[in-house]
């Protein structure tokens, strides 16, 4: 039988796709054929706007964990469908633009502030199996007063319960030097990729992750490319 199936791209994240791929997922599947008939590109409604920080409306769109791939992107030049801004004492600029091209996310985070990014659904089932892992750019900016305030980051992932009027059920913080390459070090200025395995956090539903200053004196900082990957498919992970 015919199955007619819309796939959203907004969903698949804000890309210059150019290619389509009608995959076979089971492992064990060595042939398969598949019928294709009026592949078409359509116009999508308008999506409901985004949320602010601090506990804001939800975006309209459904944060989506498995996207075929291993690979789901959180930002990569904006934020994806079902994420949104949950910053707190800092001032966020979500599409700053690069001096190569392109945009990041600049954070100015006070005290204790910190850039803070909220999904719409657990990034990972309590207790799956699967290893992923919270993967991100990152570069230290120069200013006055900061010094030392890139080694104090620190990566703060949060199970958030909205029956308690959106408290934290659970809260886990690492310093972000644990998730750097032995002997490397942030240096302003320059891009370091991170990545974090959410099972060093524990096995809870984690649906927000923070980059937190941790020095008390405030801390400005890049951030992009910020994805959740299948530590299955990446070597460097043990």
């Amino acid at each position: 039988d015919w199955a007619a199936v819309e796939v959203p791209l907004d969903r698949l994240g804000p890309h210059a796709w150019d290619r389509v791929s009608v995959v076979v997922a089971s492992d064990a599947a060595t042939e398969t054929a598949v019928q294709l008939r009026g592949v078409a590109f359509l116009e999508a409604a308008p999506a409901g706007g985004r949320g602010g920080g601090g506990g804001g409306e939800e975006a309209a769109t459904t944060f989506r964990v498995d996207d075929g791939d291993g690979t789901v992107p959180l930002y990569a030049d904006a934020l994806s469908p079902g994420v949104v801004d949950w910053s707190w004492n800092a001032e966020v600029e979500m599409d700053a633009e690069l001096p190569g091209g392109g945009r990041a996310i600049r954070a100015d985070a006070g005290p204790y502030g910190a850039l803070s990014l909220k999904t719409a659904g657990p990034m990972n089932s309590q207790g799956d199996p699967r290893g992923l892992a919270l993967e991100f750019w990152l570069q230290p900016l120069s200013s006055p007063g900061q010094e030392g305030a890139a080694e104090a980051l620190q990566v703060r992932l949060d199970a958030v319960d909205e029956a308690a009027n959106n408290a934290s059920a659970v809260v886990a913080t690492l310093p972000l030097q644990r998730f750097l390459p032995e002997g490397e070090a942030l240096q302003l200025g320059a891009w370091a990729k991170l990545r974090a395995p959410l099972r060093d956090f524990g096995a809870e539903a984690w649906d927000r992750v923070s980059w937190v200053d941790g020095t008390g004196q405030g801390a400005s900082f890049l951030v992009d490319g910020v994805n959740l990957v299948d530590t299955a498919l990446l070597s460097d992970i043990p």
